[in-house]
């Protein structure tokens, strides 16, 4: 297994994007009120609990994740639904 360590900026950067990515995405429909499909993305605790469909977060596994899985358009439903990969 290759693993590759970034630097604690490089590291935080990541995070920050991460999170306005979903904060912008994701987040209008599942967090905060509105849970379609019972997923919450507002946290980590509720990524790892997910929803309908299973847990939205894999920890060490982006591909087995659901959230990148649908975010990539690898499997349907493709989400978000109004927008294409390249805006995310």
């Amino acid at each position: 297994m290759l693993r590759i360590v970034l630097p604690l900026a490089a590291s935080l950067v990541f995070a920050d994007d991460a999170h306005r990515i979903i904060a912008t995405n994701c987040l209008p429909c599942h967090g905060g009120s509105t849970k379609l499909s019972g997923l919450d993305l507002s946290t980590r605790a509720t990524m790892l609990t997910g929803g309908k469909r299973g847990a939205a977060l894999v920890p060490g596994s982006a591909s087995a994740s659901l959230i990148y899985q649908f975010a990539s358009h690898a499997k349907q439903p493709a989400m978000p639904p109004e927008i294409g990969r390249a805006h995310v």
